[in-house]
């Protein structure tokens, strides 16, 4: 039998136990919210220590999509984990490819290994010309996204479900590692950095993977999983934001 001096100190160590799991159940469930001006300015610092012909790629348009992806995907609060099946990733694509796409954010439809783009817009050969010389050539026929058949039923690999991490929703079936889901881990990082405080490594890991696809395009390893994560990344809702109307709150 336990002292009733005993008793009383464990009910203390239990009550305590319970509010440290409280308060930190807290700070994970609600992370650090960035602002978007402050995002800005750390993407700005990151993209200007990177070499040159790098820099000139990530224009301050680009810039301001990626915020615009961060404020929509995730809230700009670096702790938000969500999962992104193949049917809601496919009812954004139906509801983009009826608005059309710009620019970078025209970005091919992709097949097996075979990478091409869709021929409509103006906006999309100037994609061609600023993202690689050695851009696919258009289709005759486009292809439904994300298919390795011509069947109408999504194949094995399409049914996969992303789990999405942190600021930008980074994929654990891409950029990091989870400790159980087949990843390439382009980023070499473990998933739970990317729901910590710290966005350096996430803003890296956002950059390296733009640089990539802007330097080798779809003949780049792992390129379905990449375009699937740049087309989430430049989703509709900021495929017409302007940087001066979008930072003109910021200094």
């Amino acid at each position: 039998m336990f002292s009733e001096s005993e008793t009383i100190v464990g009910v203390k160590m239990k009550l305590l136990a319970v509010f440290l799991l409280a308060v930190l159940g807290c700070g994970l469930a609600e992370g650090l919210l960035v602002s978007k001006c402050d995002l800005r300015d750390q993407l700005r610092k990151a993209i200007a220590s990177r070499i040159d012909k790098e820099k000139q790629q990530l224009s301050e348009e680009t810039l301001a999509k990626i915020v615009c992806h961060a404020e929509t995907a995730s809230g700009f609060n670096t702790s938000v984990i969500h999962e992104l099946s193949p049917e809601m990733d496919n009812h954004q694509h139906r509801r983009r490819r009826n608005a059309g796409y710009e620019g970078i954010f025209g970005l091919a439809e992709y097949e097996g290994t075979e990478s091409t783009i869709s021929p409509h817009t103006q906006g999309r050969r100037s994609a061609k010309e600023h993202l690689s010389p050695t851009w696919p050539k258009p289709p005759t026929r486009p292809q439904s996204r994300y298919r390795t058949t011509p069947a109408t039923q999504p194949t094995h690999d399409d049914k996969e479900v992303w789990t999405l991490y942190g600021l930008f929703q980074l994929s654990n079936h891409l950029v990091c590692s989870d400790g159980t889901t087949p990843s390439p881990n382009i980023c070499d990082k473990n998933c739970s950095d990317f729901v910590d405080d710290d966005i350096n490594d996430d803003i890296k890991c956002v950059l390296d993977c733009l640089n990539k696809f802007l330097k080798d395009g779809f003949n780049m390893q792992h390129a379905k999983e990449m375009k699937r994560m740049i087309m989430f990344i430049f989703q509709e809702e900021c495929r017409g934001v302007t940087a001066s109307d979008y930072f003109a709150e910021c200094a």
